[in-house]
């Protein structure tokens, strides 16, 4: 059963100054708890409906979660059990065995518990509201900015949606993977998914999927930005398709003389310094004019994880965003509520990310850092570990790209220095891989091999 949208609602906020209690039923709570000490098996229609979390009583949290861990175990359920499990963890002193004799004879019908637990789950709601509500109100009169403040409002309703989400039947998704397969066999060759403006990068990923999330690693200085802008472009060009640029590294300003000189085949440092000749200068107007209708939207703004989040359903509803594009991930501040170890925190913003390709039916494109631990290595080539800071991250992610040049480490050696490899390290729907390509570093272009 689902109960992950209780993990998501992490907010330490103090309970609000009011001579009214906040919402809680102690009946409803110990009738849920009653009848699972007398008819074990209502547990399971209980959890459907409830977590330990949604108790306001921390001795009912306890009880909750001991019977949860008896009824996994196939143990049986009743006070002696319970009050076993609660020495187990050193909880029995806390809670008190007259407290768990005495929630037996609190046990109604056993048609009745579900709507006990409904009442439970209920006030836990209104309590939650009432909290989160009153840490936005907080927050306001402290001016935090109108964004993020509407970001967290948004959120509550997401993070308390109850149930899950909606239901298919296999015989539903059966149809429709049917239907894919039968536009594959009719257009044989033809890529499903986001253009990447390789082929044979496209080859190996079928483009990149919407819902997906994918990883593109490396090394500072290792071209990150500039083949993601290739990627993204390529993408944008696609009939349908518009793509967000979310820049926590780099201005839009900065961006758009990347691009420029990109697209106009030149020396982004000489475009810069105005050092660029007659022949070269004269391409710029027209490279200028190939973006004029092509949909990239860049965003400089946005730093922290609500901020991102809030941008990202902001420009799905304005501009059917099918592709975002976030550099980078180590940059992404954490909520104002994170664990404050970085590890965690890196975790907790790489799972909100993937959460949200899903719900918003995108594509992103997430950059991030590599261990410097990787430097020690007599071969530098990437591997899965190297990512940086969090095992969360190669497990979130959908697809693990790593960019790697072997003139990186060796400037010198001038034999094949725009050499770039694409390793695909991870597919989660597909093979792996690694595709050679060329990449200029003073155009920031890549091309075929």
């Amino acid at each position: 059963m689902q109960t992950s949208y209780m993990n998501k609602v992490r907010h330490k906020v103090d309970i609000p100054k009011t001579d009214r209690p906040l919402p809680q039923s102690m009946e409803s709570e110990r009738g849920v708890l009653g009848a699972i000490m007398t008819y074990e098996h209502i547990i399971d229609d209980c959890r459907d409906i409830l977590t330990e979390d949604m108790f306001y009583r921390s001795n009912h949290k306890k009880i909750f979660h001991s019977a949860c861990l008896l009824r996994d175990r196939g143990d049986p359920i009743d006070q002696v059990t319970i009050a076993e499990e609660l020495i187990r963890v050193g909880d029995l002193e806390k809670v008190g065995h007259h407290n768990i004799a005495s929630l037996a004879g609190d046990a109604g019908a056993a048609s009745h518990t579900t709507t006990y637990a409904k009442i439970v789950r209920d006030d836990y709601v209104r309590r939650t509201l009432i909290t989160r509500t009153e840490r936005i109100r907080q927050d306001a009169f402290e001016r935090t900015s109108a964004e993020e403040l509407l970001s967290e409002a948004s959120a509550i309703s997401t993070d308390l949606e109850i149930g899950g989400g909606e239901y298919h039947t296999i015989g539903e998704v059966a149809e429709k993977a049917l239907a894919g397969a039968k536009l594959a066999k009719e257009n044989p060759g033809q890529i499903l998914g986001f253009p990447t403006g390789n082929r044979r990068i496209d080859d190996i990923t079928n483009g990149f999927q919407r819902t997906d999330q994918i990883i593109l690693a490396g090394r500072p200085g290792m071209g990150k930005s500039a083949i993601a802008w290739n990627l993204a472009r390529a993408a944008a060009e696609s009939p349908g398709n518009s793509v967000l640029w979310i820049n926590l590294e780099m201005s839009n300003f900065q961006i758009g003389n990347r691009a420029l000189a990109s697209e106009a085949e030149i020396d982004s440092h000489k475009m810069r310094r105005g050092l660029l000749g007659k022949d070269d200068f004269f391409k710029l107007p027209d490279a200028a004019a190939t973006f004029k209708n092509l949909p990239i939207y860049l965003d400089e703004k946005s730093r922290t994880l609500e901020e991102v989040r809030a941008s990202i359903r902001k420009a799905v509803k304005k501009y059917n965003i099918g592709y975002v594009v976030i550099d980078y991930l180590q940059l992404v501040y954490p909520p104002k509520d994170s664990y404050g170890q970085r590890e965690q925190d890196v975790a907790q913003i790489s799972a909100a990310f993937k959460a949200e390709a899903k719900r918003q039916n995108i594509c992103i494109l997430l950059l991030s850092q590599l261990s410097r631990s990787l430097e020690s290595r007599k071969d530098k080539r990437p591997i899965l570990s190297d990512l940086r800071e969090s095992g969360a991250i190669e497990q979130d992610a959908d697809m693990v790209i790593f960019v790697y040049r072997d003139s990186y480490y060796d400037e010198d050696d001038l034999r094949d220095k725009d050499a770039c490899e694409i390793c695909i390290a991870k597919q989660r729907s597909g093979p792996t891989g690694t595709v050679t390509i060329s990449f200029n570093l003073t155009t920031g272009r890549i091309s075929e091999r």
